[in-house]
């Protein structure tokens, strides 16, 4: 009779004498023991794909959703890059005084807002909140696109 101790391709004990000798093998550190059996298993993963056909998975499919992640993401990596460089360059233009660090922590929040009018004419500045502006925008069409597409997606 065959059972999980004796079959298949993963079987560790066609590679030691014993189940005891594959416990700890220096030369497979990436497998773990499957306790009480003669198997290993993957550190890193464990799949289980029995009872969830294969066609199933293009229902799952939120295109619209990716597409505004996607966008979402690029406004954030550029709003980042232009707060940085906005940032930096703040702290160049602005003495090392306690009044300094209070302005540039000002800009720096007015640049996280979104709040151009309060960045008195810094081009740089202005940049970083218009992006972080937009990255908030399209950080809220996302939520949108995942609730509404979770909802389709639930409804199946």
């Amino acid at each position: 009779m065959m059972d999980i101790n004796n079959i298949g391709t993963a079987l560790v004990s066609n590679q030691a004498k014993s189940p005891a000798a594959v416990l700890e093998r220096e030369d497979a550190p990436h497998l773990v023991r499957l306790p009480g059996t003669c198997w290993n298993l993957w550190r890193t993963v464990v799949v289980r794909g029995a009872g969830f056909p294969a066609a199933m998975v293009e229902d799952l499919a939120a295109p619209e959703t990716t597409a505004k992640a996607d966008h979402y993401l690029a406004c954030r990596t550029l709003a980042s890059r232009y707060t940085d460089a906005a940032l930096r360059r703040c702290r160049g233009e602005l003495a090392q005084s306690a009044e300094s660090r209070r302005q540039l922590r000002a800009v720096e929040a007015a640049i996280v807002a979104g709040k151009v009018e309060e960045l008195s004419g810094n081009q740089q500045a202005i940049a970083a909140a218009e992006a972080c502006a937009k990255a908030e925008l399209a950080g809220r069409a996302f939520l949108a696109a995942y609730k509404a597409d979770e909802e389709k997606i639930n409804r199946r």
